[in-house]
């Protein structure tokens, strides 16, 4: 049995992947579990188990993010570029300190 990501949910890197639910849309979300872990959903009320070759994401705003707790957990096969910069606004240049696990 994987590990479960408590209620402090750490960010393992910044995805940029196909949004499941609209092929033409690009969304760019923290990946919280990985393949083999268990989350507890936002709602608090769940938690998912993340199958192989998955990862759960989330985005900034809990009740409004198209994110895992809207469509479940993603297929890594649609993450296609790991944020690395923040470049807007420019008051804000800045590279990003989260570093993902090899697997992701």
């Amino acid at each position: 049995m994987g590990s479960v990501v408590g209620e402090e949910k750490g960010v393992r890197s910044l995805s940029v992947e196909w949004c499941p639910q609209d092929p033409d849309q690009k969304l760019i979300k923290r990946v919280i579990a990985v393949e083999g872990e268990t989350i507890r959903a936002s709602d608090k009320r769940r938690f998912v188990f993340v199958p192989m070759g998955h990862c759960w994401v989330e985005g900034d705003h809990v009740t409004h993010s198209m994110d895992s707790n809207f469509f479940g957990p993603v297929s890594v096969g649609l993450i296609f570029a790991k944020a690395s910069h923040i470049v807007w606004p420019p008051s804000r240049w800045q590279k990003l300190s989260c570093y993902a696990p090899r697997d992701v």
